[in-house]
């Protein structure tokens, strides 16, 4: 269904708003939002009904629902004044009151619901249809026409014959709402790595980066939610079934395949399974020159698409345009996709990635790779031969030779937060979603830069918009420190259980059962975290909040000089090593470590005025001080992305 008004065009099929012809950025939960406002334009929609149609019930705040409506009126062009599309009747609810053409993409059948006498032809949409050996991804019967001007009588019967329909339909309409459609048409797949035929070694890394690549190939298409490499790396050679792993990574299709190479051939040989039926939906043989073989990947993914009755996005012609032109560099760059996410790995994929960019510097994924990988590496190496600014030098040069490189642009945008450039980490996530507004990363990252400028509600959402899209246990994690931030312990405890125990987690859970007052449990997750990773710098960490509890100040303060010699960018860390120095009784270092936090870009307001182990320097007046320009920055970030009357 097509909803027309004023420019816009909401395209429910697609999940897309269009501006002039152009998509926007827009979450999930505002699209929803927007989408049930105008499919019950008839009537007022009170603050209960969108809580219970568009989140199915599930608690969330009055502030939140604000949010959205908020966002939703600046992404249409409309605002609390003037208020001409959503309307606010106070204490009741809101009603959308634009007049708004409607059409059935299926039928071409168009309705009209209060459009004014004077309504003009909108535009049309563009026909985007991407073609392989001429045939069309898209059906013929999908094809729209320019909508022509309806005359007064033809407006006053399509009213009547829209009343009409809206009675008969309401009961359907409130019983299947739009999240739940939206839900229902998403689509999960997993792309498992390949499995190699033959003992020869030589090959192995192929198994992970040529599923590493049609990942990224089918995350170009909608509307569909593919599970990232990380989460797909546990099940290379494994034994479980289809349906076992089809469950455990929540996803609707697997994509599990057999390779192998002959006389310098890469023969490909793939099947899509049902993972509630088991049955094989599709299976299709691929073969091409070993160096070559990045000429495959689009076309898997076209075939997949036909499949699973998919559309590629613009972003999508361009990538499979994007061929490398060095086979050997690309060898290089399989080879580094094929590394693990640990330090001594990722700098080896570094020397491989070097390599490779020598031989193609104007290939995008080389530079975003070594971007990803360079960033891990500022962040957890404890020799820190690699700091912030070269990962972010890697990501602007991938993004200079692809604009649309969505691994530059969700990375950029990481650093950004990282670094004090929120507004601009916040652009580049609206970019990306303007493109694909089901890439989960992208939600995750608006998340991750809300936490920092202190809308810890509207960072909740949108990391669990990133969840439902694609599980992941770094996530959850990050979910559990927004959690921690709004000093919802409990919350935040749950949602580190979800994951894997790491390090990283178990650091995080010392840090709730503190927070609690649990100091033996703490000391446990602490005991526990330096015990997994001894040689990590990240462990004097654990070891100085561990000194706080055993009272061993000293050992406590040398652990926190260390990690401040590290001159590490991340503000929302700078934060807690201020918390470290607070509890270590060393107030001139916290207010030090705190003024550096925010230099770098963490100004969660609430976190600063309440966090528990800021107590003895929060009434000093450098912390007052401080506190003032914390405030100033997070009303900044308000008055850009959030109304006057919105609180978090």
């Amino acid at each position: 269904m097509r909803y027309q008004f004023d420019q816009f065009t909401i395209d429910t099929s697609q999940y897309q708003i269009l501006h002039n012809q152009s998509p926007v950025a827009c979450e999930p939960k505002v699209f929803d939002v927007i989408v049930y406002l105008v499919e019950h334009r008839e009537r007022l929609i009170s603050r209960d009904e969108l809580f219970e149609q568009v989140w199915l019930g599930r608690t969330v705040s009055d502030t939140s629902l604000s949010n959205h409506i908020k966002s939703a009126r600046k992404l249409l062009g409309d605002s609390a004044d003037e208020q001409r599309m959503i309307k606010t009747v106070r204490g009741r609810g809101y009603q959308w009151v634009m007049d708004t053409a409607l059409q059935d993409v299926e039928q071409g059948a168009l309705s009209i619901s209060s459009v004014s006498d004077d309504l003009r032809d909108p535009p049309s949409d563009p026909d985007h249809t991407v073609t392989d050996d001429n045939r069309s991804f898209g059906d013929a019967s999908t094809t729209t026409q320019p909508i022509a001007s309806p005359s007064l009588w033809q407006l006053r019967l399509y009213r009547l014959v829209i009343l009409g329909l809206f009675i008969g339909l309401s009961v359907l309409w409130i019983s299947s709402p739009p999240t739940a459609e939206n839900n229902r048409n998403m689509q999960r797949i997993a792309v498992l790595p390949f499995h190699k035929l033959g003992s020869n070694p030589k090959h192995d890394y192929l198994a992970i980066a040529l599923a590493d690549q049609l990942i990224g190939n089918l995350d170009r298409m909608t509307p569909l939610s593919v599970r990232a490499t990380g989460s797909i790396r546990p099940y290379q050679n494994t034994q479980q079934s289809p349906k076992e792993i089809g469950e455990a990574l929540q996803v609707d299709s697997l994509i599990m395949g057999s390779y192998q190479i002959i006389n310098d051939q890469l023969q490909l040989s793939l099947e899509l399974i049902d993972v509630d039926s088991q049955d094989l939906r599709w299976r299709k043989d691929f073969t091409a020159p070993l160096d070559r073989s990045f000429e495959l990947q689009p076309a898997i993914a076209k075939n997949i698409a036909r499949q699973l009755h998919l559309t590629p996005s613009p972003s999508f012609a361009h990538n499979a345009d994007s061929f490398p032109a060095s086979p050997l560099a690309y060898e290089y760059y399989l080879r580094a996709l094929a590394f693990s996410d640990t330090t001594a790995e990722a700098k080896l994929a570094v020397a491989m990635l070097d390599q490779a960019k020598q031989l193609l510097p104007d290939y995008a994924p080389i530079h975003s790779e070594l971007g990803r990988r360079s960033h891990f590496l500022a962040l957890f190496d404890l020799a820190k031969d690699i700091d912030i600014e070269q990962a972010q030098q890697h990501y602007q040069t991938a993004l200079a030779i692809n604009p649309l490189s969505f691994s530059a642009l969700n990375g950029l945008a990481s650093i950004y937060t990282e670094t004090g450039r929120i507004f601009e980490a916040v652009s580049l996530s609206h970019r990306l979603l303007a493109h694909n507004p089901n890439n989960a990363q992208a939600h995750f990252t608006l998340g991750y830069s809300y936490r920092y400028a202190g809308f810890t509600q509207a960072s909740i959402e949108a990391i669990q918009t990133a969840l439902q899209l694609q599980p992941n246990d770094r996530w959850s994690h990050n979910l559990a420190i927004s959690y921690i931030a709004l000093s919802a312990y409990d919350e935040a405890l749950a949602a580190l259980k979800k994951g894997q125990e790491t390090p990283y987690s178990l650091g995080w859970m010392a840090t709730i059962y503190l927070h609690q007052g649990k100091k033996d449990l703490a000391l446990k997750q602490l005991n526990r975290a330096i015990e997994l990773q001894p040689g990590s710098f990240w462990k004097n960490d654990s070891i100085g909040f561990r000194a706080y509890i055993t009272g061993e100040t000293a050992s406590g303060l040398e652990a926190a000089h260390t990690l401040e010699a590290a001159n590490v960018s991340d503000g929302e860390a700078l934060f807690y090593w201020g918390c470290l120095y607070a509890l270590l009784d060393d107030p001139v270092s916290s207010l030090r470590m705190l003024n550096k936090a925010v230099d770098h870009g963490y100004f969660n307001a609430y976190h600063f005025r309440h966090e528990r182990f800021l107590e003895s320097v929060r009434q000093t007046s450098a912390f007052q001080q401080l506190l003032k320009r914390v405030e100033t920055l997070h009303e900044q970030f308000k008055q850009e992305y959030f109304t006057n009357e919105e609180q978090v």
